[in-house]
């Protein structure tokens, strides 16, 4: 789905960053909305990938909060990796919320181009940190990896994981 450059550059409020937070659950959404408005953000939502790249037609966001698990026929490293190909977006960065660390799980994360990863169950403030640290970062970061492997993924959580 190719998005339009122009239609994708609107802004609800000029003053703030706008997070786009994407999840199927409304107590997931609800979550990260109350944790980023606290912070300052302005959120704007979308209840899967499908709703997401429509929101995307005229928005173009400071960042992206996506869970991976979602109904349809595209998950949120879906949504990271059409992210990833619009000349619009492609900056744009992607924090995952995943529960999941194992190493193929890591990999197709990293593959995506998310930005940073979130491990779920997660403290208000590890997102707060992964979204500040991204939309702080996100300019230079992504221009310096152009054409370059994706290892920069941060990892942000509030518990321990196993090697």
């Amino acid at each position: 789905m190719q998005l339009s450059g122009a239609a994708a550059t609107a802004r609800p409020d000029a003053g703030r960053p706008t997070v786009l937070v994407v999840d199927p659950s409304p107590e997931g959404r609800r979550i990260v909305r109350l944790s980023l408005a606290l912070a300052g953000y302005t959120i704007r939502e979308a209840v899967d990938a499908a709703d997401a790249l429509r929101l995307l037609q005229t928005l173009t966001p400071d960042a992206i909060v996506t869970g991976v698990s979602m109904p349809g026929p595209c998950n949120g490293l879906g949504l990271c990796d059409i992210v990833r190909a619009q000349p619009g977006l492609r900056d744009c960065p992607v924090v995952v919320l995943s529960g999941r660390t194992d190493p193929d799980r890591l990999r197709r994360i990293d593959e995506a181009g998310a930005s940073a990863l979130v491990v779920q169950p997660f403290s208000p403030a590890a997102l707060v940190d992964a979204v500040n640290g991204v939309v702080g970062q996100a300019k230079a970061a992504f221009a310096s990896m152009r054409g370059q492997p994706h290892g920069a993924l941060s990892l942000m959580t509030s518990r321990a994981i196993p090697e």
